[in-house]
This record gives C-alpha cells, structure tokens and sequence, in this order.
C-alpha cells in the first residue's frame, strides 16, 4: 500500500515537473517494489512458525506465554505476528503485535480475568524493504483454556447445613469409621470379628460387634444461582472454592453444590473445575462457542 502511494504521488509530479530525475525515481520505486513483493511472497511461502504456548491450570492473576520461533530465510524482511486473547463470555480482547526474532519472541499476557480464553495468532505480517511491501500469512493457531475465579469471602445466605440423617434421636449414621461408633449389636452373618467388643463379647458370653459410623458429621450444600450475570456468577464460584477449602479441613464436612437442579459432589478438585466448566461453558454466547 505505501509503494502505491508513493508511485501515485510521484506520477502526479511528474504531469506538472516533466524531469528526467523523476522518470529515474519512479523506476527506482518500482523496481524496489517488485522485489519488495518477490520477496515477501517467498518469505510467505517458506515462513514456518513454531509456536510454544503454557499448557497448564490457570487461576486468577496468573500469567500466559506463547513463544514463537522462525524457521525462514530474512531476505531483510520483518516477520510480525498479531496474537489476541479473547474472553468468551465478556469479548474482551487484548492484541499484541511484536516483530519475531531469529532467536524467538515470548507474547506474555499478564493478570489473566477469569473465563474462557482463547489464544490465537491469526494471522502474520509480513513487510519488505522499507515496509513498502506487506502481506499477510494466515496462521490459525489457536489455543482455548479456563481461568479458574480466585477464592472469595462466603455469603452463607447460599448455604444450607444439615446433618447426615442416623437412627432414632442419633445424627449420625453407619458407616465404616471405627474411631467413632455408632452402636453395638450381637454378631450377624457377614460381620467380621476384628470389630469384636471384647469386654462385652467376655461379659454376655456371645460375640458383640462394633458398627462404625459416618464421619461426614455435616453436609453443606451450597446454591449457585441460575441466570445470574457471569460477573456475579464468577464471585459464586469463588464463594464455592472457599468453602470447600474450609470444609476440606474439618474432616467431618461434605460438601456439594446445586446448580440447575442437579446436586453435585465436591469431593476432589477435579469435581471442582468440572462444575466451573459447566458453568463456563453455559455462559459462552451462542456465536462464540466453537
């Protein structure tokens, strides 16, 4: 585009300045343009990229790279890539454009927001001597990931608590927790004996048999709300991971969440990010969802 301008401009001197320097000068620009265009159509061609992006969990706050190394004659040419990061759910967009050097360049995207990022490099420019040439290489190198919301304080008007029901006035229930019992009874078909009561067993002359219990004490069900606004949705989560982490230290708390009408378990971690999954994946806009 600048050389067609350039040659333009210079025409419209030479209808009013008829000198043989300018017949000499237009030549000139021609010339460097042809081979401008010959050349970045041979970058083009042999411009091989290799592109090393994170490949981890990500949390709020953290950091992304993508590394990107040429594998092309120069010809004094530049090679600049335009990578973007984009949120599914909010479009925000963020767009670096760096030159690429032989010996790599890191594009680093700092303060990651929570949601479903895609990382892309469309697209790579290609500019000749003086940059009067440039051309596009289409890449298409895409790279989708999840930024996990920072843990935030609990609203406990989302909580419910309840015990795990037992039997009778007991809260408590059977289980296989020896540490705590929850009766004792005479021996059955199926027991075994190392769960002996051996001064009862002594005492009644029969086998009496300890029956554990449940250590899960309580249960703590946690209510996402539904249609709310992604960023209110996010702060839930974060309400959600804070109280799962709190319950994880007392031993006796189980933990699920409610959302759609579906109650699920947080047992593991790995229940965790499937439930933010989910949520995430609800909140990508129709046309955005690959």
């Amino acid at each position: 585009m600048t050389a067609v301008i350039l040659l333009i401009l210079l025409f419209a001197l030479k209808f009013n300045y008829q000198t043989v320097y300018l017949d000499y000068l237009i030549s000139f620009v021609l010339l460097i343009s042809l081979v401008s265009l010959g050349i970045c159509l041979v970058v083009k061609k042999l411009l091989i990229l290799d592109i090393d992006a994170d490949d981890r969990w990500f949390k709020e706050g953290d950091s992304i790279k993508l590394k990107m190394m040429i594998d092309s004659p120069s010809f004094h040419t530049d090679i600049i890539p335009i990578v973007e990061l984009k949120c599914l759910q909010t479009s925000e967009t963020q767009t670096q454009i760096l030159p690429c050097e032989d010996s790599g360049t890191v594009f680093e995207f700092r303060d990651l927001k929570p949601g479903t990022m895609v990382l892309s490099v469309e697209k790579v420019r290609v500019s000749g001597f003086f940059g009067l040439v440039k051309l596009y290489k289409k890449l298409g190198f895409e790279k989708q990931f999840n930024v996990y919301p920072k843990k935030a304080p609990v609203n406990y008007r989302y909580v419910r608590k309840t015990f795990i029901p037992g039997e009778g006035e007991i809260l408590n229930a059977k289980g296989d927790d020896y540490t705590e019992i929850f009766e004792v009874r005479p021996i059955q078909e199926g027991d075994d004996l190392k769960h002996a009561h051996r001064a009862l067993s002594a005492k009644y002359d029969e086998y009496i048999i300890k029956v554990g219990s449940d250590s899960r004490k309580s249960l703590y069900t946690y209510y996402l709300g539904d249609g709310e606004e992604f960023s209110v949705m996010l702060d839930l989560l974060g309400q959600v991971a804070e109280l799962r982490e709190k319950m994880i230290k007392d031993e006796g708390a189980y933990i699920t969440a409610i959302y759609k009408g579906v109650q699920k378990e947080l047992v593991f971690d790995s229940q965790l990010y499937e439930l933010i999954d989910e949520v995430y994946r609800d909140y990508i806009p129709q046309e955005e969802k690959p």
